[in-house]
């Protein structure tokens, strides 16, 4: 499969989101593995610029979780629901090792 608008990408490992392509670049968040990314076009010099879609919890407000369940991970100490909140970032993640993708869902 191919990686182009729209193409669904599930992250393998924790990857950090950047506001510009470059490792120097601020992080936005931290992008814990398991959760789905929304690519906004295709990778370009290593860099995926794409939306990630996820919960948050007070006790970790810069990393976005899969599921608001402490089950989504290990690093999720509290929860049950309480102090989760649904968001939405934007920004680049690093496509430099494929290990760390899975194309979910895109043009063959």
């Amino acid at each position: 499969m191919r990686i182009v608008n729209g193409s669904m990408l599930r992250v393998l490992t924790n990857l950090n989101l950047r506001k510009a392509p470059a490792t120097t670049a601020p992080r936005l968040v931290t992008i814990q593995a398991d959760v789905l990314v929304t690519a906004l076009a295709a990778p370009a010099n290593g860099w995926l610029r794409c939306v990630v879609r996820g919960w948050t919890h007070a006790d970790h407000p810069d990393t976005i979780f899969s599921e608001q369940s402490v089950k989504s991970s290990v690093q999720a100490r509290s929860g049950g629901g309480l102090g989760w909140q649904y968001v939405e970032r934007i920004g680049y993640a690093s496509m430099a090792n494929p290990a760390w993708w899975k194309i979910e869902d895109g043009p063959v």
